[in-house]
């Protein structure tokens, strides 16, 4: 003989899909796993010897896992948003476009000083609105936004460094 099973009816004007992840909340995450794959091949590049016989393969490597992140980047960014924890996502997505796209000293400048600003609020409590979910996510962005710009190739130069722990310097990058 089965064992009994309770069956709950669905409440008829609950959303069903108020529990379930977004399209955004799942893309995020696929993203943050581009994310890692891509900080992963930069660091197989760093210091290494372009003559080196396997270069060619960690560089075609690395562009692969640069064009598969900038496309989910692209595709989050133009997603609307439909759930209240989506917003937090996609301002997290900005930040590592900004960060990525930045092409000269002053926007890598200003992109760091909003990610420091930013990465301080992201914990499991995003504005006291998330779920675990999303609270897990952005705490992993944040650990990837740290590595992202450790990467030398998101790096300010070396030779035009410039210091962001300075509140003017801080000041003058966010204008």
């Amino acid at each position: 003989m089965a064992d009994p099973v309770s069956i709950t009816l669905a409440r008829v004007h609950e959303d069903a899909y108020a529990h379930a992840s977004s399209p955004i909340q799942s893309l995020f995450s696929h993203m943050l796993s581009q994310m890692d794959q891509l900080i992963e091949r930069e660091r197989e590049i760093e210091g290494v010897d372009i003559f080196d016989i396997a270069f060619a393969r960690w560089l075609r490597d690395a562009e692969n896992a640069l064009s598969d992140l900038t496309g989910s980047i692209c595709v989050l960014v133009r997603l609307p948003p439909v759930h209240p924890d989506d917003a937090a996502l996609q301002k997290i997505t900005y930040l590592f476009h900004a960060i990525m796209s930045a092409e000269t000293n002053e926007q890598a400048a200003k992109a760091r000083s909003r990610a420091k600003m930013i990465s301080g609020s992201l914990t499991n409590s995003y504005g006291g609105r998330t779920t675990c979910e999303t609270g897990r996510l952005l705490m992993r962005s944040r650990v990837l936004l740290s590595e992202l710009m450790s990467l030398d190739i998101y790096s300010l130069h070396p030779d035009e460094h410039i210091m962001l722990d300075d509140p003017d310097t801080l000041a003058q990058a966010m204008h």
